[in-house]
């Protein structure tokens, strides 16, 4: 397991429409997974 202290970047990379964005917002809790796919934890 990989840990990314504070201060650090991190870049998301793969082609378009592969759902960058997507994760993105949901990291940020933009919107939360529809029910039953998943879950956004920290």
């Amino acid at each position: 397991m990989h840990i990314i202290d504070a201060g650090q970047r991190v870049g998301l990379l793969g082609p378009s429409g592969a759902g960058k964005n997507t994760v993105f917002a949901l990291l940020q809790r933009a919107f939360d997974p529809p029910r039953g796919s998943g879950a956004v934890c920290n």
